[in-house]
Order: structure tokens, then sequence, then C-alpha cells
């Protein structure tokens, strides 16, 4: 699957917890957005969520919903694109890591030369998420800032909606005390 299809499941994935969460943000509810334009065939989301749906319009909707400005929306959207640009390229690293860990002779000293690059990766993205929040949040109105960091587009320690952070990717299974493969994990 090439980047710009992963990328923009990515961004879709996103948006849609997005959309799902904002209606919770409001006192009271938005007109709904226009109807979405169909992908070309059922994408990974259903109907109109594949990489041949308009993101810019569902872009759009989500902002709208969100009740920001004009000229807040475009750095929104500017942000949320540099955001996954970098999530995709820290998921690049961390399938090249995965594949490392997972060879059958992995000696103590590689996987720890493995871990140590992957960390190293991680922190630097974690400081560039931070350094893209903070140029954003100079450019919103503070309630526009509290709303994105209420639905987790500004960072809010757990991810959009509300979500922890890591998932079925994370090493544990998707699921406190799991190791690869759905095996318990051992103590550290």
């Amino acid at each position: 699957m090439s980047k710009q299809v992963k990328l923009a499941i990515a961004l879709v994935a996103l948006l849609a917890v997005v959309l799902a969460v904002i209606p919770c943000l409001a006192a009271t509810t938005p007109a709904p957005p226009p109807p979405r334009p169909r992908a070309a065939g059922p994408g990974p989301g259903g109907a109109g969520f594949g990489p041949g749906a308009d993101m810019a319009q569902f872009m759009d909707a989500m902002l709208d919903r969100l009740g920001l400005s004009a000229t807040e929306k475009p750095a929104v959207k500017a942000a949320l694109q540099a955001k996954l640009k970098a999530r995709q390229e820290l998921s690049d690293h961390l399938q090249a890591f995965r594949e490392q860990v997972r060879a059958q002779n992995l000696s103590a000293d590689v996987a720890r030369k493995a871990l140590d690059s992957y960390r190293r990766y991680q922190r630097d993205y974690e400081q560039q998420v931070a350094g893209i929040d903070q140029g954003l949040s100079r450019k919103l109105s503070p309630v526009s800032q509290a709303r994105l960091v209420a639905a987790g587009v500004i960072d809010n320690g757990l991810g959009m909606g509300g979500m922890r952070r890591g998932g079925a990717g994370d090493g544990r299974g998707g699921r406190p005390g799991m190791g690869f493969g759905g095996q318990p994990a051992q103590p550290r």
C-alpha cells in the first residue's frame, strides 16, 4: 500500500473519531454537514471514507462542527497534515523496528540498540508534534484551543476522542499486560 493511501486512511480514521466526539462539546447541536461524496468503492471505513473521498470537504465539516473561524481553519488543516505526516514516518520506523526484533536469533545487544534507536525517534516525533501544537495554539482563540484539546486535535495526553495512546500496534496486543501474539507480557 502506498504512503499516500496509508496517510489518507490514517487521516480518515483520525477525523472520524473527531466527528464522533464533536457533538459532545457543543451546547447545541449544529446543523448536519452536507453529505460526504462517495468513494469509488467501499474504503476501509465504509463507502465515502476511502482514498477517493473528498478529504477537503470532510475536514471542512469537522472544523465547522468545532466552530472554528475562517482564519483558524487553514492553520488547523496544515497542523493536522503535518502531524499525520510525522505519524506516518513514526509508523514506518515502528514497522522497521518490529521486523528487527522479530528475528529468531535476536541478541540482547541488537535488541538494545534497536530499542534505543526507536525510542530516540519516538522522542523526536513527540517533540515535533508538541512544536506543531504550540505553533497552532498561537494562531487560535482560547475557545478554539479548548475545543481542539478536548477533541484531541491538539494533544491532550489521550489522543483523539480521549482514547488511550497505543492500541493494537503498541506491542501489548492492544490490552494492558498482553505481549506479542496475545500472550501475557513478561514483567519488566
